[in-house]
């Protein structure tokens, strides 16, 4: 099998994503929150959990979470969190979501946040397929993405603008997949793509409808 050969695209931007992205979340983070029934013992797992805010928020409400990034200097700038925030029950590890160093059915609630729209969709397909595994029969799965919207007010298409923006800059080959992620209005067919496995629960919009928080069910 060919050796799968992992660049670290955050190596250099890590240290800042917080300062020009974060406050772009908070909003959305608190919206994901409200969307769970978080309990003291639910086992929680955030894929592509970036420098683990999210992680952290969820750290409020329950204690066994694992945040999970291909980074290793997102990893580290998480970590660097935990400190600052007294040691909270989150643990962070550097894996491929691709290939989770998990057994079937461990997590009650599986979660990712603007992490697909940037992948590749072989790796998409692979990641979510890997969600699906790890999580419970009945268990949750939460994806936040970008969604594809017709509702052109103008604060809609301010927030597009600011948005596609920021793709741009990540860089050519993220800009790509995050074309291709709203052209084929990706979040919106995950759930018909894979009804065999999931059932959708929710669905809502944020960042003026340029954002959907989508809640499944995984039905065996």
């Amino acid at each position: 099998m060919k050796k799968r050969i992992i660049v670290d695209e955050y190596k250099n931007s890590a240290k800042y994503y917080d300062f020009f992205i974060g406050p772009f979340l908070k909003n959305i983070r608190n919206e994901i929150i409200k969307s769970l029934k978080l309990e003291k013992k639910t086992n929680l797992i955030e894929i592509a959990s970036g420098t683990g805010e999210q992680a952290i928020y969820f750290s409020k409400f329950c204690e066994n979470i694992i945040g999970i990034d291909i980074s290793q200097s997102m990893i580290n700038e998480a970590k660097k969190k935990l400190k600052k925030n007294n040691n909270l029950k989150v643990n962070f590890i550097c894996a491929d979501a691709r290939k989770l160093p998990f057994n079937s059915e461990t997590f009650d609630i599986s979660t990712i946040t603007l992490g697909l729209h940037e992948m590749d969709p072989k790796i998409r397909t692979e990641i979510l397929n890997e969600m699906i595994r790890i999580t419970k029969k009945n268990g949750k799965i939460i994806i936040a993405d970008y969604i594809k919207t017709n509702n052109q007010n103008f604060k809609t298409k301010i927030i597009e603008k600011i948005i596609i923006s920021i793709e741009k800059f990540a860089g050519e080959k993220h800009y790509k997949n995050y074309k291709n992620f709203i052209s084929k209005n990706y979040l919106e067919n995950i759930y018909k793509n894979k009804m065999d496995s999931l059932t959708l629960i929710s669905k809502k919009k944020a960042l003026s409808n340029n954002l959907g928080i989508y809640k499944f069910k995984k039905i065996k």
